[in-house]
């Protein structure tokens, strides 16, 4: 696996961050997420790691979270919110979260999770040597972009026409250059394909079956940063009869065809 650092994974970022002296003072880490707040009884990966290194809340650890909740937008207002309070240290778990909090603060180390490139992104100057104040990990999504062509390819292999979903995510350009000379390889058309906000998903299927698509695949983060959207576009690409791919598996538990 690919490392930022010496940093790998959420936790361990956070251990390497705040060091081994967490018990004898409080620490303030501030979570910029694009998604929504969660339900009760939901599962909080982030919370149910922290006792295991040693961190409470409300002993020797407060968290300040801030959720986006699938609106791109939200991002600098959410970010510069989270630095004024000054935290030790900021996890942003998506492109756009990172791009906004490294915009607000060059001081206060930055954890990264779930972003594509970056490198790419402005981030890191390279995986070697971030020098700057942002660590953490990568998801490889222009690699796993690629690769969904040719799970497209061999799922749907009378689809000579792909639809590809995309928002203002500032790495979806990349990821869509490397899915075009792919596909342009293999003989297969792209279609790009606009949705910047849930209610433009509608419309987006329905410009892709009009153009003949015959799947499409979502590169991912907003607007579909959260289960109601997710569940609302796979629900209108099967009236569609349009197969869904995704960058994520995790997609295909509220109703995608398949992820990688």
């Amino acid at each position: 696996m690919r490392r930022i650092g010496i940093v790998v994974g959420l936790s361990l970022s956070l251990l390497a961050l705040l060091g081994a002296e967490g018990q004898t003072r409080v620490y303030r880490v501030g979570v910029l997420s694009q998604s929504s707040p969660p339900t009760p009884g939901q599962p909080q990966f982030f919370r149910a790691a922290l006792p295991e290194l040693g961190y409470v809340e409300g002993q020797n650890l407060m968290l300040e979270v801030r959720y986006a909740e699938g609106r791109s937008e939200r991002f600098p207002s959410l970010a510069a919110d989270l630095v004024a309070l000054k935290p030790d240290v900021i996890v942003a778990d998506s492109t756009p979260a990172a791009i906004a909090v490294a915009r607000a603060t060059s001081t206060i180390p930055i954890v990264i999770i779930n972003v594509c490139d970056p490198v790419g992104s402005g981030l890191v100057d390279s995986f070697a040597h971030p020098g700057r104040n942002v660590t953490g990990g990568t998801d490889f999504g222009t690699e796993l972009a690629v690769k969904a062509v040719d799970l497209v390819h061999v799922a749907v292999p009378k689809a000579t026409r792909i639809a590809v979903l995309m928002s203002d995510n500032p790495v979806h350009p990349s990821q869509l250059k490397e899915i075009q000379a792919v596909a342009k390889s293999i003989g297969l058309t792209v279609l790009p394909t606009m949705a910047r906000t849930a209610d433009d998903l509608e419309a987006a299927v329905a410009s892709m079956k009009e153009k003949g698509a015959g799947a499409f695949i979502y590169l991912g983060g907003a607007p579909l940063s959260t289960q109601a959207p997710i569940v609302r576009l796979n629900t209108l690409a099967a009236n569609a009869r349009l197969p869904s791919f995704y960058m994520s598996r995790g997609f295909v538990t509220n109703g995608g065809l398949a992820g990688c």
